[in-house]
């Protein structure tokens, strides 16, 4: 018997307010959402990230009409020093996907100009 899609993928589900992920997060202060394991459930070597955004039930964030600007940001582990990816415009329900980096310490930002009502976002993130 095969292996079922669980043991292949496994997103980890992550609220967060919209409010408190504004900022840019401060180097040396700012503890990572997300600290990606160096290999995969598979067992191969982590190169990319998945993420996707889901609204919550209850107090769920609205973003513009664009969707949400997410930046991630990737720390460097030995300095505590936070380097900014590209924005990406999401909307809940999209996927969005990078191979850009390794496993890494990550902090989930959306810009407040993207936020079109406060709340809360539901991030499914997984090592790819």
């Amino acid at each position: 018997m095969g292996a079922s899609q669980a043991e292949l993928n496994r997103g980890v589900p992550l609220r967060l307010g919209t409010a408190a992920i504004a900022a840019d997060p401060v180097d040396g202060t700012t503890v990572p959402h997300m600290i990606m394991s160096p290999l995969t459930v598979t067992g191969l070597q982590t190169t990319g990230l998945f993420l996707g955004l889901k609204a919550p039930t209850v107090n769920p964030a609205t973003a513009v009409a664009a969707g949400f600007a997410v930046v991630v940001w990737i720390q460097n582990p030995l300095t505590g020093a936070w380097f900014a990816c590209s924005s990406a415009s999401i909307p809940y329900g999209q996927p969005w996907g990078t191979f850009d980096f390794n496993a890494s310490n990550l902090y989930f930002q959306v810009t407040a100009a993207s936020v079109a009502v406060a709340g809360d976002i539901d991030f499914h993130a997984w090592e790819q």
